[in-house]
Protein backbone atom coordinates (compact mmCIF):
# COMPACT_ATOMS: atom_id res chain seq x y z
CA UNK A 1 0.00 0.00 0.00
CA UNK A 2 1.45 3.33 -1.03
CA UNK A 3 0.75 6.85 0.79
CA UNK A 4 0.73 10.16 -0.91
CA UNK A 5 3.25 12.73 0.37
CA UNK A 6 1.71 14.86 2.61
CA UNK A 7 4.55 17.63 4.17
CA UNK A 8 1.67 18.27 7.06
CA UNK A 9 2.30 14.91 7.79
CA UNK A 10 4.15 13.96 10.59
CA UNK A 11 4.90 10.57 9.45
CA UNK A 12 6.74 11.70 6.45
CA UNK A 13 10.23 13.92 6.15
CA UNK A 14 11.33 15.08 3.34
CA UNK A 15 14.97 14.23 1.78
CA UNK A 16 14.72 15.84 -1.40
CA UNK A 17 18.24 17.65 -0.34
CA UNK A 18 20.22 14.72 -0.22
CA UNK A 19 20.66 11.76 -2.50
CA UNK A 20 22.85 8.91 -2.94
CA UNK A 21 25.37 8.40 -5.59
CA UNK A 22 29.25 7.80 -7.08
CA UNK A 23 31.78 9.57 -4.94
CA UNK A 24 33.27 12.27 -6.36
CA UNK A 25 36.80 11.21 -5.06
CA UNK A 26 38.58 8.33 -6.59
CA UNK A 27 40.19 7.50 -3.10
CA UNK A 28 37.20 6.69 -1.76
CA UNK A 29 35.67 5.01 -4.34
CA UNK A 30 32.31 3.37 -3.96
CA UNK A 31 29.13 5.07 -3.69
CA UNK A 32 28.91 8.56 -1.41
CA UNK A 33 26.14 10.90 -0.40
CA UNK A 34 25.56 14.38 -1.99
CA UNK A 35 24.15 17.80 -1.50
CA UNK A 36 21.15 18.06 -4.21
CA UNK A 37 20.81 21.93 -3.49
CA UNK A 38 22.65 24.35 -0.88
CA UNK A 39 22.80 23.26 2.49
CA UNK A 40 23.59 26.91 5.31
CA UNK A 41 25.98 26.37 7.78
CA UNK A 42 24.05 24.80 10.93
CA UNK A 43 21.36 23.26 9.10
CA UNK A 44 20.09 19.62 9.46
CA UNK A 45 20.83 18.22 6.69
CA UNK A 46 18.97 14.67 7.81
CA UNK A 47 17.94 12.53 11.30
CA UNK A 48 17.97 9.09 11.57
CA UNK A 49 16.67 6.75 14.34
CA UNK A 50 19.31 4.45 15.80
CA UNK A 51 19.43 0.86 17.19
CA UNK A 52 21.02 0.52 20.49
CA UNK A 53 23.35 -2.82 20.43
CA UNK A 54 25.72 -3.77 23.23
CA UNK A 55 29.18 -4.47 21.29
CA UNK A 56 29.00 -8.24 22.69
CA UNK A 57 26.30 -8.94 20.28
CA UNK A 58 28.47 -8.21 17.49
CA UNK A 59 31.26 -10.18 19.19
CA UNK A 60 32.10 -13.59 17.45
CA UNK A 61 29.83 -15.70 15.45
CA UNK A 62 32.77 -16.64 12.93
CA UNK A 63 33.51 -13.73 10.88
CA UNK A 64 36.64 -12.44 11.67
CA UNK A 65 38.37 -9.09 12.15
CA UNK A 66 41.83 -7.40 12.34
CA UNK A 67 42.51 -8.21 15.95
CA UNK A 68 43.20 -12.11 16.19
CA UNK A 69 40.89 -13.80 18.61
CA UNK A 70 38.86 -10.87 18.41
CA UNK A 71 35.85 -11.58 15.25
CA UNK A 72 33.08 -9.15 15.07
CA UNK A 73 30.55 -9.13 12.51
CA UNK A 74 30.66 -7.16 9.83
CA UNK A 75 27.87 -4.64 10.99
CA UNK A 76 30.89 -3.27 13.05
CA UNK A 77 31.66 -1.37 9.82
CA UNK A 78 28.13 0.62 10.19
CA UNK A 79 27.36 1.41 13.78
CA UNK A 80 28.73 4.22 16.07
CA UNK A 81 30.91 3.73 19.11
CA UNK A 82 32.47 5.22 21.85
CA UNK A 83 35.93 3.55 22.63
CA UNK A 84 35.23 3.82 26.32
CA UNK A 85 31.73 2.10 25.66
CA UNK A 86 29.89 -1.32 25.42
CA UNK A 87 27.03 0.51 23.90
CA UNK A 88 26.68 0.57 19.94
CA UNK A 89 24.02 2.32 17.94
CA UNK A 90 23.20 1.66 14.24
CA UNK A 91 21.57 4.50 12.08
CA UNK A 92 19.08 3.53 9.89
CA UNK A 93 17.82 6.18 8.54
CA UNK A 94 17.00 7.21 4.54
CA UNK A 95 20.67 6.83 2.66
CA UNK A 96 22.65 8.10 6.10
CA UNK A 97 24.48 4.50 5.18
CA UNK A 98 26.60 6.55 2.22
CA UNK A 99 28.17 9.64 4.61
CA UNK A 100 31.84 8.87 3.97
CA UNK A 101 35.04 9.54 6.30
CA UNK A 102 36.61 13.06 4.17
CA UNK A 103 39.54 11.19 2.35
CA UNK A 104 43.08 12.61 2.66
CA UNK A 105 43.34 16.73 2.67
CA UNK A 106 39.51 17.01 3.18
CA UNK A 107 37.68 17.89 6.33
CA UNK A 108 34.44 16.77 7.18
CA UNK A 109 31.72 19.49 6.45
CA UNK A 110 28.67 17.68 9.02
CA UNK A 111 28.74 16.44 12.26
CA UNK A 112 26.47 14.12 14.43
CA UNK A 113 24.44 15.21 17.31
CA UNK A 114 21.69 14.12 19.39
CA UNK A 115 18.05 15.18 18.08
CA UNK A 116 16.70 18.34 19.50
CA UNK A 117 13.29 18.89 21.12
CA UNK A 118 13.44 22.65 21.16
CA UNK A 119 10.19 23.81 20.90
CA UNK A 120 7.35 25.02 22.77
CA UNK A 121 6.26 22.49 25.49
CA UNK A 122 2.80 23.16 24.32
CA UNK A 123 3.33 21.88 20.64
CA UNK A 124 2.59 17.98 19.63
CA UNK A 125 5.71 16.56 19.07
CA UNK A 126 6.13 15.35 15.33
CA UNK A 127 7.04 11.26 15.17
CA UNK A 128 10.10 11.68 15.22
CA UNK A 129 10.71 13.72 17.98
CA UNK A 130 8.56 10.61 19.82
CA UNK A 131 10.86 8.30 18.78
CA UNK A 132 13.81 10.00 20.91
CA UNK A 133 13.91 9.04 24.28
CA UNK A 134 15.99 11.31 26.22
CA UNK A 135 15.73 9.42 29.65
CA UNK A 136 17.64 6.89 28.31
CA UNK A 137 20.39 8.73 28.47
CA UNK A 138 20.24 8.14 32.46
CA UNK A 139 20.75 4.08 32.32
CA UNK A 140 23.49 2.32 31.91
CA UNK A 141 24.66 0.68 28.56
CA UNK A 142 23.17 -2.66 29.32
CA UNK A 143 20.36 -0.71 30.60
CA UNK A 144 19.94 1.10 27.13
CA UNK A 145 20.52 -2.16 25.19
CA UNK A 146 18.19 -4.09 26.83
CA UNK A 147 15.46 -1.53 26.64
CA UNK A 148 12.48 -2.36 24.30
CA UNK A 149 10.18 0.52 22.54
CA UNK A 150 11.80 3.47 23.12
CA UNK A 151 14.56 4.49 20.58
CA UNK A 152 17.04 7.61 20.23
CA UNK A 153 17.37 9.87 16.85
CA UNK A 154 20.63 11.61 15.79
CA UNK A 155 20.76 14.70 13.82
CA UNK A 156 23.59 15.53 10.93
CA UNK A 157 24.61 18.98 10.62
CA UNK A 158 26.22 21.12 8.28
CA UNK A 159 29.52 22.22 10.08
CA UNK A 160 29.87 24.55 6.90
CA UNK A 161 27.95 25.84 4.16
CA UNK A 162 27.55 22.53 1.26
CA UNK A 163 27.28 23.40 -1.71
CA UNK A 164 25.14 22.31 -5.12
CA UNK A 165 26.70 18.66 -5.65
CA UNK A 166 28.98 18.47 -2.69
CA UNK A 167 29.57 15.52 -1.03
CA UNK A 168 28.83 15.26 2.62
CA UNK A 169 31.98 13.29 5.28
CA UNK A 170 31.56 13.65 8.41
CA UNK A 171 34.91 12.58 10.83
CA UNK A 172 34.97 8.78 11.78
CA UNK A 173 37.30 9.72 14.89
CA UNK A 174 39.96 7.40 14.97
CA UNK A 175 38.69 4.77 11.93
CA UNK A 176 41.09 6.62 9.96
CA UNK A 177 43.89 5.32 11.60
CA UNK A 178 42.52 1.84 12.39
CA UNK A 179 42.16 1.79 8.84
CA UNK A 180 45.97 2.79 7.74
CA UNK A 181 47.01 0.41 10.27
CA UNK A 182 45.23 -2.20 8.41
CA UNK A 183 46.06 -1.88 4.99
CA UNK A 184 49.73 -1.41 6.61
CA UNK A 185 49.33 -5.55 7.71
CA UNK A 186 47.61 -6.08 5.05
CA UNK A 187 48.66 -9.57 4.01
CA UNK A 188 46.49 -11.02 0.92
CA UNK A 189 45.58 -14.45 1.44
CA UNK A 190 46.37 -17.28 -0.53
CA UNK A 191 44.43 -17.87 -3.80
CA UNK A 192 43.70 -13.98 -3.68
CA UNK A 193 45.24 -13.27 -6.98
CA UNK A 194 42.70 -15.59 -8.65
CA UNK A 195 39.68 -14.88 -6.44
CA UNK A 196 36.46 -13.48 -8.15
CA UNK A 197 32.63 -13.31 -6.25
CA UNK A 198 30.02 -14.87 -7.61
CA UNK A 199 29.03 -11.24 -8.70
CA UNK A 200 32.31 -10.68 -10.58
CA UNK A 201 32.55 -13.65 -12.63
CA UNK A 202 28.79 -13.48 -13.74
CA UNK A 203 29.43 -9.85 -14.94
CA UNK A 204 32.91 -11.09 -16.87
CA UNK A 205 31.29 -14.25 -18.62
CA UNK A 206 27.65 -13.35 -18.83
CA UNK A 207 26.98 -16.52 -16.49
CA UNK A 208 22.96 -14.92 -15.67
CA UNK A 209 22.20 -15.42 -19.53
CA UNK A 210 24.09 -18.25 -20.62
CA UNK A 211 22.99 -22.01 -19.89
CA UNK A 212 23.61 -23.58 -16.17
CA UNK A 213 26.42 -26.14 -16.40
CA UNK A 214 25.27 -30.02 -15.18
CA UNK A 215 27.78 -31.81 -13.32
CA UNK A 216 28.99 -33.93 -16.06
CA UNK A 217 29.74 -30.59 -18.16
CA UNK A 218 31.41 -29.33 -15.16
CA UNK A 219 33.87 -31.87 -15.13
CA UNK A 220 35.63 -30.51 -17.87
CA UNK A 221 34.49 -26.99 -17.45
CA UNK A 222 33.90 -26.18 -13.83
CA UNK A 223 32.78 -23.39 -11.83
CA UNK A 224 35.88 -21.81 -9.92
CA UNK A 225 35.75 -23.39 -5.92
CA UNK A 226 34.01 -20.70 -4.58
CA UNK A 227 30.56 -20.69 -6.32
CA UNK A 228 28.17 -23.29 -6.07
CA UNK A 229 24.88 -23.82 -7.95
CA UNK A 230 21.59 -22.95 -5.91
CA UNK A 231 17.89 -23.77 -6.88
CA UNK A 232 14.40 -22.26 -5.31
CA UNK A 233 13.04 -25.46 -4.09
CA UNK A 234 10.22 -25.59 -1.27
CA UNK A 235 9.60 -29.04 0.21
CA UNK A 236 6.15 -29.38 -0.99
CA UNK A 237 6.50 -29.80 -4.99
CA UNK A 238 4.36 -31.82 -6.85
CA UNK A 239 5.58 -35.32 -6.04
CA UNK A 240 5.56 -37.61 -8.96
CA UNK A 241 6.94 -41.00 -7.19
CA UNK A 242 8.78 -42.19 -3.95
CA UNK A 243 11.43 -44.65 -4.48
CA UNK A 244 10.98 -46.05 -1.07
CA UNK A 245 14.05 -48.54 -1.85
CA UNK A 246 16.50 -46.11 -2.65
CA UNK A 247 14.87 -43.35 -0.51
CA UNK A 248 14.53 -40.99 -3.65
CA UNK A 249 11.56 -38.31 -3.92
CA UNK A 250 11.27 -37.68 -7.41
CA UNK A 251 9.01 -34.27 -7.62
CA UNK A 252 8.25 -31.79 -11.02
CA UNK A 253 8.90 -27.90 -10.14
CA UNK A 254 5.78 -26.61 -10.89
CA UNK A 255 4.96 -23.06 -11.67
CA UNK A 256 1.18 -23.22 -10.18
CA UNK A 257 0.23 -20.01 -8.21
CA UNK A 258 -0.61 -22.39 -5.36
CA UNK A 259 3.13 -23.52 -5.02
CA UNK A 260 5.34 -20.82 -5.03
CA UNK A 261 9.12 -21.72 -4.08
CA UNK A 262 11.03 -19.82 -1.75
CA UNK A 263 13.66 -21.91 -0.21
CA UNK A 264 17.27 -21.05 -1.62
CA UNK A 265 18.83 -24.41 -1.76
CA UNK A 266 22.05 -25.47 -2.82
CA UNK A 267 21.83 -27.84 -5.99
CA UNK A 268 23.04 -30.20 -8.38
CA UNK A 269 22.18 -29.41 -11.78
CA UNK A 270 21.83 -33.26 -13.46
CA UNK A 271 19.91 -32.57 -17.09
CA UNK A 272 19.12 -29.45 -19.05
CA UNK A 273 16.47 -30.02 -21.53
CA UNK A 274 14.68 -28.14 -23.85
CA UNK A 275 10.67 -28.08 -23.56
CA UNK A 276 8.91 -29.30 -26.36
CA UNK A 277 5.35 -27.83 -24.71
CA UNK A 278 3.86 -24.34 -26.09
CA UNK A 279 1.89 -23.01 -23.52
CA UNK A 280 1.03 -20.50 -21.12
CA UNK A 281 3.64 -21.39 -18.71
CA UNK A 282 6.59 -22.02 -20.96
CA UNK A 283 7.77 -21.54 -24.65
CA UNK A 284 8.68 -24.13 -26.78
CA UNK A 285 12.71 -24.42 -26.76
CA UNK A 286 12.72 -23.08 -23.34
CA UNK A 287 15.41 -24.71 -21.45
CA UNK A 288 14.64 -26.56 -18.17
CA UNK A 289 16.60 -28.85 -15.85
CA UNK A 290 16.37 -32.02 -13.58
CA UNK A 291 18.19 -31.07 -10.52
CA UNK A 292 18.86 -32.72 -7.31
CA UNK A 293 18.05 -30.76 -4.30
CA UNK A 294 20.44 -30.22 -1.08
CA UNK A 295 19.47 -29.40 2.70
CA UNK A 296 20.91 -26.83 4.09
CA UNK A 297 20.60 -25.60 7.91
CA UNK A 298 19.10 -23.02 9.31
CA UNK A 299 15.97 -22.65 6.83
CA UNK A 300 11.85 -23.05 7.89
CA UNK A 301 10.00 -25.91 8.10
CA UNK A 302 8.36 -25.76 4.28
CA UNK A 303 12.85 -25.47 3.63
CA UNK A 304 13.51 -29.12 5.20
CA UNK A 305 13.62 -32.12 2.81
CA UNK A 306 11.77 -34.97 3.74
CA UNK A 307 11.85 -38.76 2.48
CA UNK A 308 15.61 -39.06 1.67
CA UNK A 309 17.07 -37.40 -1.83
CA UNK A 310 14.61 -35.04 -3.80
CA UNK A 311 15.13 -34.66 -7.43
CA UNK A 312 13.35 -32.17 -9.35
CA UNK A 313 12.44 -32.11 -13.31
CA UNK A 314 11.24 -28.75 -14.94
CA UNK A 315 12.78 -26.35 -13.27
CA UNK A 316 12.78 -23.06 -15.24
CA UNK A 317 16.11 -21.41 -16.05
CA UNK A 318 14.90 -18.04 -13.48
CA UNK A 319 14.44 -20.64 -11.13
CA UNK A 320 18.67 -21.31 -10.83
CA UNK A 321 22.12 -18.80 -9.83
CA UNK A 322 25.13 -19.13 -9.41
CA UNK A 323 26.12 -17.64 -5.82
CA UNK A 324 29.09 -17.76 -3.55
CA UNK A 325 29.74 -20.38 -0.90
CA UNK A 326 28.89 -20.03 2.54
CA UNK A 327 31.46 -17.91 3.96
CA UNK A 328 34.30 -17.52 0.78
CA UNK A 329 33.82 -14.08 0.36
CA UNK A 330 36.14 -11.34 1.30
CA UNK A 331 34.30 -10.25 4.58
CA UNK A 332 34.65 -13.61 5.98
CA UNK A 333 38.56 -13.43 5.72
CA UNK A 334 40.08 -13.35 9.63
CA UNK A 335 42.16 -10.03 8.87
CA UNK A 336 39.06 -8.85 7.06
CA UNK A 337 38.44 -4.99 8.84
CA UNK A 338 36.51 -4.37 11.19
CA UNK A 339 35.79 -1.17 13.49
CA UNK A 340 33.06 1.04 14.38
CA UNK A 341 32.64 4.27 13.47
CA UNK A 342 33.84 6.96 15.92
CA UNK A 343 30.97 9.96 17.75
CA UNK A 344 32.60 12.84 19.32
CA UNK A 345 33.85 12.49 22.70
CA UNK A 346 30.97 14.59 24.40
CA UNK A 347 28.16 12.28 22.37
CA UNK A 348 27.96 9.82 24.55
CA UNK A 349 26.28 10.60 28.54
CA UNK A 350 28.53 9.55 31.37
CA UNK A 351 26.30 6.82 32.28
CA UNK A 352 27.38 5.16 28.91
CA UNK A 353 30.69 4.70 29.64
CA UNK A 354 32.66 1.53 32.15
CA UNK A 355 32.81 2.35 35.44
CA UNK A 356 36.86 3.13 35.03
CA UNK A 357 36.13 5.80 32.74
CA UNK A 358 33.61 7.44 34.35
CA UNK A 359 35.45 7.61 37.85
CA UNK A 360 38.67 8.80 35.52
CA UNK A 361 35.91 11.22 33.64
CA UNK A 362 34.85 12.92 36.81
CA UNK A 363 38.82 13.30 38.01
CA UNK A 364 39.35 14.97 34.75
CA UNK A 365 37.28 17.47 35.60
CA UNK A 366 39.95 19.37 38.50
CA UNK A 367 41.52 22.21 36.53
CA UNK A 368 45.57 22.15 36.80
CA UNK A 369 45.57 24.57 39.43
CA UNK A 370 43.85 22.44 41.44
CA UNK A 371 45.65 19.56 40.70
CA UNK A 372 48.93 21.42 41.04
CA UNK A 373 47.40 22.35 45.03
CA UNK A 374 46.49 18.64 45.83
CA UNK A 375 50.37 17.73 44.62
CA UNK A 376 51.72 20.56 46.32
CA UNK A 377 49.58 19.26 49.85
CA UNK A 378 51.30 15.49 49.32
CA UNK A 379 54.26 16.59 48.04
CA UNK A 380 57.76 16.17 50.86
CA UNK A 381 57.82 19.62 52.88
CA UNK A 382 60.23 22.00 54.06
CA UNK A 383 60.74 22.41 57.97
CA UNK A 384 59.67 25.89 58.15
CA UNK A 385 56.68 24.55 56.41
CA UNK A 386 55.66 22.32 59.40
CA UNK A 387 53.47 25.27 60.94
CA UNK A 388 51.18 25.10 58.42
CA UNK A 389 50.23 21.16 59.19
CA UNK A 390 47.49 22.46 61.50
CA UNK A 391 46.11 24.47 59.57
CA UNK A 392 46.11 22.11 56.81
CA UNK A 393 44.43 19.91 58.24
CA UNK A 394 41.77 21.72 60.38
CA UNK A 395 40.78 23.22 56.23
CA UNK A 396 40.71 19.55 55.08
CA UNK A 397 39.11 17.82 57.86
CA UNK A 398 35.00 18.83 57.05
CA UNK A 399 35.75 15.80 54.23
CA UNK A 400 35.81 13.34 56.65
CA UNK A 401 33.00 14.31 58.22
CA UNK A 402 29.47 12.04 58.59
Amino acid sequence: QTSTFDPTDGRFICVDNIKAGPTNDDSIGGMGLMATQKISSGDIITSSPVIPIHRRELFGDGTGSTVQGQPYQLLLNYVFGHEDSDLLLLPYGPQTAYINHPPAGKKANAMIRWHSLDQDANTDLSRRQQYHHSELFELSAEEVANTHGKGLMIDYVALGDIADGDEIFIDYGDWRKAWDNHVRRWKPPDGAMSYKSADRYCRETQCYQEDVRTIEEQKTNPYPDNLETVCFYDNDAKILKFDEQRQIVYTTWTTEEDWPHECLRPCRILKRYASDVDDDERSEGEWFYTAEMLPFEGGQEICTLIGGRHIATDVPWDATLIVDRPRTTDTFLDQAFRHEIGVPSDLYPTAWLRKRVRRRSNSDKMTKSSKKKDYDEFKRRKKDDDTKKATLMKERSPRYEL
